[in-house]
């Protein structure tokens, strides 16, 4: 019974082992890549989830009516500025700033952005820091930080604000962004961090047990070639 108990906890234990540590490496792996408080920027989406791992936040606006907003509310993230919700993504202008208010710690923020009428910048504000991305064509943009956040802003900037651009509905000033495809990576809380030192226990646990059960196994076999000696 004892064995049987000890094969079924040490493929228990490496399961939650093996679980928080895949959820905890892409901290580590961001962490080791860049220096305290610093802010490492993506401006492609396949680098951000080769180094970061896949988002457990995500986001798109499809839901939402088209129309003027000033807040947007979604589940576990909220959005304040000046926008306008286009056929599925949010539509910023040249000069505005936008607030991204999320409901938990996150590490990592990331999103399409394409540039209407011109080219421009991003500017990201994050706990001090800061990060500049040109924004040139439809592509990606996102940062990482080795410190949690749960707010940031974002400050649109328009190359093209004294242009004045024709097209089929007239005159149109400037550059505005559509912004879609929103994701993020949570930091783990501390319920994970207790799990890893859970599982991690229990592997200790079960490898001691083996061993001693081990040995409790050798020593009649020591002591039977030894008595007829």
């Amino acid at each position: 019974m004892q064995k049987i108990r000890a094969a079924v906890k040490t493929p228990l234990a490496l399961l939650v082992l093996l679980g928080v540590v895949a959820h905890l490496a892409p901290i580590v792996l961001m962490a080791s890549s860049i220096g305290l408080d610093a802010i490492q920027v993506f401006i492609s989406r396949d680098d951000f989830l080769a180094q970061l791992g896949s988002p457990q936040l995500a986001y798109n606006f499809n839901g939402l009516a088209d129309g003027r907003a000033n807040v947007l509310a979604l589940d576990g993230l909220s959005i304040a500025g000046d926008m306008q919700v286009d056929q599925g993504a949010i539509n910023f202008g040249g000069g505005s700033l936008a607030a991204f208010n999320f409901a938990a710690d996150i590490f990592s923020f990331g999103a399409d952005v394409a540039p209407i009428g011109g080219t421009g910048q991003v500017l990201f504000n994050v706990g001090g820091q800061s990060a500049l991305l040109n924004v040139t064509g439809p592509g990606f943009v996102g940062f990482a930080s080795n410190v949690g956040f749960r707010n940031f802003s974002a400050t649109f900037i328009n190359f093209a604000s004294d242009v004045v651009i024709l097209d089929e509905s007239g005159p149109v000033s400037g550059t505005s962004f559509l912004l879609d495809n929103v994701v993020a990576n949570s930091v783990p809380e501390p319920t994970t961090l207790l799990l890893l030192a859970t599982g991690a226990g229990l592997l200790g646990a079960s490898r001691r047990r083996r061993k001693h059960a081990a040995g409790v196994e050798q020593a009649p076999q020591d002591g039977g070639s030894a008595g007829p000696m």
